[in-house]
């Protein structure tokens, strides 16, 4: 007898008994369905007392079932997911969470958030840790003024930046329970840079076993600078100022002279700048194997999510009468050129990238060197070993052969304005997950990175 399943677990129904087994005992609620497979009935009920309903996912439309009957319908195979409804702890914990990401780049003013960051000390508690050294670290590392300024602009591409950032998210992470993990992050939230704090704490979140159900509010309302134009913001601020009621017209960057223009909507589009962003904390590059989630899978979902947006973005410009997007060349110029309009939260300015752009060389990286990686990967690739080469990871074999090819392309397009950084101009909008997508070059890029892949496909036997 199947056991009655845990909250959000899944669970794949393919026969009557197995139904039976999954929603018994129950008292309340009751559906039907047929298997074309196997011609059976597919019969189970709902027990509302612990549920607050069960979704069964099959090859056709999902079917919400509750108090009332319902018909399923014919499918080959079912998926059950019952969701639990959620008590008043669990309720207390959501409500914390939002607040404690509330403002997220001013001190807390929350008074029960701020009880625990003045009771708390993580140096008291390090038998609560899996890794009581980088609590150590963590803590003398802010002791000596070694952390970015909460005023410097946070970038993941940074190796510095992300060593720090990797540092506070295995604090987070390593807690062995939850109150401990909860008032690790309210006591080091304004300590750190408000943009580190928020990524290190969000991609812990998704990854803790306790933190199971817990939502992030959408990241366009933690820091919608990042997602909507300078004058936007500024309109919403004056509204907020004067309390009159406001409409803001959404508008997309550029003018009718550029024919990019045509297409803005889709790259900036907030829902897939949101998704991009998420992504990319559901499968972090930095991600190390000794963690307990393992990322087997990562270079092919790697692939087929850019693939899926590249294609979109495709077809999004041959609808307006564009050709399709050519894939970037390290040796020619960057023939599209952006103006974000944006701005980041300490008052720097997105820097603008003028048509015609050539590459130059990043202290640390020249573009010859780019070359070369990228000469390598397409012959790993043709001896038949491609795995973690292209996103470059911490488990990539052999990083200092292969470079990192994506995520090295990522910091040259956004550096491209002022690459030695003689001028001190901050990031652009290539550097940060949440902004990528509003440029037409990210699109370039992923073409390029796309054929990386697809030449290893060609070369798969039948």
């Amino acid at each position: 007898m199947v056991s009655e399943p845990a909250f959000g677990q899944r669970l794949r129904v393919t026969s009557s008994s197995c139904l039976r087994s999954v929603y018994r005992p129950v008292d309340i609620g009751h559906c039907v369905g047929v298997a074309s497979t196997s011609n059976q009935w597919l019969e189970g009920d709902l027990k509302t007392a612990d549920y607050s309903e069960a979704i069964l996912t099959f090859s056709g439309p999902d079917i919400v079932a509750n108090r009332y009957n319902h018909e399923i319908g014919w499918t080959v195979a079912a998926r059950a997911v019952l969701r639990r409804r959620p008590d008043e702890k669990f309720l207390k914990k959501q409500l914390l969470v939002l607040k404690l990401l509330r403002h997220i780049s001013e001190p807390i003013q929350d008074a029960e958030l701020h009880s625990i960051k003045s009771s708390y000390d993580p140096i008291s508690y390090l038998a609560n840790y899996d890794c009581p050294d980088c609590v150590r670290s963590l803590v003398r590392d802010l002791d000596n003024g070694m952390f970015l300024n909460r005023e410097e602009i946070f970038s993941l591409f940074h190796p510095e930046h992300r060593r720090q950032m990797v540092t506070l998210f295995e604090a987070l992470y390593g807690a062995k329970d939850y109150d401990t993990f909860f008032s690790t992050a309210v006591y080091f939230r304004d300590k750190v840079n408000p943009r580190q704090f928020l990524y290190a704490f969000s991609v812990a979140l998704l990854h803790r076993k306790d933190c199971r159900g817990l939502v992030l509010p959408p990241a366009y309302e933690i820091t919608p600078h990042m997602f909507l134009t300078t004058d936007v913001v500024r309109r919403a601020y004056q509204a907020k100022m004067t309390k009159s009621p406001t409409v803001i017209p959404m508008k997309f960057t550029g003018s009718v002279n550029n024919p990019e223009q045509r297409v803005a909507y889709f790259g900036e589009d907030i829902g897939i700048n949101s998704h991009h962003s998420h992504w990319h904390m559901d499968f972090p590059f930095w991600w190390k194997k000794s963690y307990p989630v393992d990322k087997d899978r990562k270079g092919e979902l790697f692939f087929y999510m850019h693939h899926q947006m590249v294609a979109r973005f495709d077809a999004e410009r041959l609808s307006n009468n564009l050709p399709m997007v050519e894939p970037l060349d390290f040796n020619q110029k960057i023939v599209e050129g952006f103006a974000p309009g944006s701005m980041y939260h300490n008052g720097q300015e997105f820097p603008v990238r003028p048509d015609n752009m050539m590459f130059g060389d990043l202290p640390w990286r020249s573009v010859h060197e780019m070359k070369l990686f990228e000469g390598r990967i397409r012959d790993a690739i043709t001896s038949g070993f491609i795995k973690t080469i292209i996103e470059s990871s911490e488990n990539s074999i052999n990083r200092a052969f292969y470079g990192q090819l994506h995520n090295d392309a990522h910091v040259l397009l956004s550096k491209v304005t002022d690459n030695q950084q003689k001028y001190g101009v901050p990031p652009g909008v290539m550097e940060h997950f949440e902004t990528a997508t509003r440029d037409p070059a990210f699109f370039r890029l992923h073409k390029h990175i796309d054929n990386l892949f697809k030449l290893h496909k060609d070369l798969l036997p039948p």
